[in-house]
């Protein structure tokens, strides 16, 4: 599979979510220099953009005024993804403990088990807080840890 292929691949999940964030009218801000080769394969890396993405469109629905920031760049010998969503502040308390605000509690919790396999498989690290307004979904994969 060649970079440019996976590069492709990469961007073809953030446009899709891009596109329905945009339907629901939730702008985005996306940052990410990342180098052509990364040892991560697409469909990790795509799982975890993807599913991180989900749980920030769902929650930016919900609220006036929404917004979500991607920001993915490499650290050292780590890839770092963070995603940041505003969210609705009285559900600030809530949200790091909250179980599910879905309607079908079946689905709730695939996507978080989905992370945290990838994050393990890459002896990484993920990490939720909320500051200043904002919940934030932050990962670190150590690449070449596979």
């Amino acid at each position: 599979m060649t970079s440019e292929y996976s590069s492709r691949i990469q961007l073809q999940v953030i446009n899709l979510k891009c596109a329905t964030a945009h339907k629901y009218q939730i702008p985005m801000d996306i940052q990410i220099v990342l180098p052509p080769h990364l040892s991560i394969p697409d469909h990790h890396l795509c799982s975890l953009v993807a599913n991180l993405l989900d749980n920030a469109i769902e929650a930016s629905k919900k609220i006036e005024d929404p917004k979500i920031v991607i920001e993915m760049k490499m650290v050292k010998d780590y890839l770092s993804l963070t995603i940041r969503n505003k969210m609705d502040p009285s559900m600030q308390d809530k949200a790091l403990t909250i179980r599910t605000t879905k309607a079908d509690k079946k689905q709730h919790g695939l996507g978080r088990q989905i992370i945290y396999d990838i994050v393990r498989r890459y002896n990484g690290i993920s990490t939720r807080e909320i500051k200043d307004g904002w919940y934030i979904a932050s990962v670190m994969l150590e690449l070449g840890a596979e």
